[in-house]
């Protein structure tokens, strides 16, 4: 967010400009976990670090309960909308429909340049792996699943990919915090899915392309499944329960 040398926005920033850097600051916090699920935003404090007034931080928080990312609650504050399993599994099978399409699609019309950027991907990928950073690989993960989808060729696919994209973040590092145990499985699985992907894209076999990547985004299914498992083990202690009951509902 733009500031002043004194850490406030400036006075003669617009106020459409200044509501979109607030939303957009608060939002981050949210995907990235800097606001927890279930947890309650402090607006107050919220406006203090970014040095504006309440009115662009209700601003914000109208459009982030329109999205779904923040509900309001009894006595006029929020909080954000915990994270339900149910929803993860919904939105692995769209996925699933949506990028084993577009998949498809790409191996009739990527092109020379697509086919590059893929393949550095899974090279910075690999050395990622090799080196424990999951949270650069995730960087490359996205660079792939991106160029895949500008080397289908649909804007309209594209369009509800990009509707997608918060949503799918979210979820991405919520699935990242919680499964550390089990990132280095998780990420030499997605590894070879992309090398198998990137091949079939090469050579130009679509129904092969579609079905390494379905299969790709199927395996996430396992991984909510022992998010799952991992969650409902500590119901069975007293530490946390009441935020690990909020992160489970439905």
């Amino acid at each position: 967010m733009n500031k002043n040398g004194n850490g406030h926005a400036p006075e003669n920033q617009s106020a459409a400009g200044l509501n979109d850097q607030v939303y957009q600051y608060i939002l981050d916090q949210i995907i990235k976990l800097g606001i927890e699920p279930g947890q309650r935003i402090n607006t107050t404090k919220v406006a203090a670090n970014l040095g504006v007034s309440r009115t662009p931080i209700r601003s914000a928080m109208d459009r982030l309960c329109e999205e779904g990312f923040v509900e309001s609650v009894s006595d006029r504050g929020y909080r954000v909308i915990p994270i339900a399993m149910s929803d993860c599994f919904n939105l692995c099978d769209a996925r699933k429909i949506l990028e084993g399409g577009a998949a498809y699609m790409a191996a009739n019309n990527i092109g020379a340049k697509d086919l590059e950027i893929l393949e550095h991907s899974i090279v910075d990928a690999k050395l990622c792996l090799k080196n424990n950073e999951y949270d650069a690989f995730a960087e490359y993960d996205t660079i792939f699943h991106e160029t895949l989808f500008n080397a289908a060729n649909n804007r309209y696919l594209k369009i509800m990919h990009d509707r997608m994209k918060i949503k799918i973040d979210r979820y991405r590092y919520f699935i990242s915090f919680y499964c550390r145990s089990t990132a280095a499985e998780d990420t030499r699985h997605a590894l070879e899915k992309h090398s198998c992907i990137f091949r079939a894209l090469k050579n130009r076999y679509s129904s092969v392309a579609q079905n390494e990547m379905e299969e790709h985004i199927a395996y996430t299914y396992r991984t909510l499944f022992n998010l799952g498992w991992f969650i409902n083990s500590q119901r069975n202690s007293k530490e946390n329960l009441s935020d690990l009951d909020e992160l489970m509902e439905k």
